[in-house]
């Protein structure tokens, strides 16, 4: 029996498991290796690697390659070029790592020398393509500003 003057207060809490970028998320927490593994599992799903492309100018331009995966990536090849300008020289570079861990990244230091400030003829691109033998490959294209041998990248 309830008596007066007493308030009885129950609270339900409903939580919603939520997949966000290949992890789940529940109630704020994302620490369920056993249960991603078991989800794996179960789908027949091996982990794979993944990548991210960042790139930085200033004396020539630099070009680190990270694994955001959940697997190692072997012989991972990076190949670079250079589109347009005037007298851009070099063009094309390329790099190979055979093994890059999970978080871990190698970087390509990239020495260009031209012109190519978007006067007469367009910005020049940089384009980046990444593959591995796991079969999973990153593209991007950067436009800069190269003048001698300082490149500016374009954030548009």
């Amino acid at each position: 029996m309830i008596q007066p003057g007493i308030v009885i207060f129950i609270a339900l809490t409903f939580v919603m498991p939520v997949l966000v970028e290949g992890k789940i998320i529940l109630d704020g927490i994302s620490d369920f290796d056993d249960l991603l593994a078991e989800i794996r599992d179960s789908n027949n799903q091996t982990p794979k690697p993944a990548f991210t492309i960042d790139v930085t100018g200033g004396k020539g331009f630099i070009v680190a390659v990270t694994n955001i995966g959940e697997a190692n990536a072997t012989n991972v090849t990076c190949n670079i070029t250079i589109e347009g300008g005037l007298f851009m020289s070099p063009k094309d570079f390329s790099g190979l790592a055979p093994n890059i861990g999970i978080g871990q990244n190698f970087t390509l230091l990239c020495l260009t020398k031209g012109i190519g400030i978007g006067l007469f003829i367009p910005l020049p691109i940089i384009k980046i393509k990444v593959n591995c033998t796991e079969g999973i490959n990153a593209t991007q294209s950067v436009q800069a500003k190269v003048f001698f041998s300082m490149v500016t990248l374009n954030n548009t």
